[in-house]
């Protein structure tokens, strides 16, 4: 698996599957963070902020398609009472409540 990284001038653009690979090391052994992100030569604060993205399902969901489970909800409503508020409104929540 080789590293690609994209050079746009002075800013660099990690792909997401080396962002994975390099947060995947850092999480290794205890202790890892500080030297996986000197290695990889990117700041303390960004292999965190990676880390805390992946904690929270971000990091690399661009690149994850497919079907999602659903639950449907019995109406608890009577039919005359969903045309008067929106009727035809979803309501979707992820896993992470956005």
């Amino acid at each position: 698996m080789g590293l690609e990284v994209v050079n746009t001038g002075r800013r660099r653009r990690w792909t997401n599957e080396a962002k994975l690979r390099i947060v995947e090391e850092s999480h290794s052994r205890p202790r890892q963070a500080s030297a996986t992100a000197r290695r990889n030569g990117i700041s303390n604060q960004l292999l965190f902020s990676w880390r805390k993205a992946f904690r929270e399902g971000r990091l690399g969901a661009s690149d994850a398609v497919g079907f999602v489970p659903m639950l449907v909800e019995p109406e608890t409503t009577s039919p005359g009472e969903c045309a008067a508020r929106n009727f035809g409104r979803i309501e979707i929540v992820s896993r992470n409540e956005r």
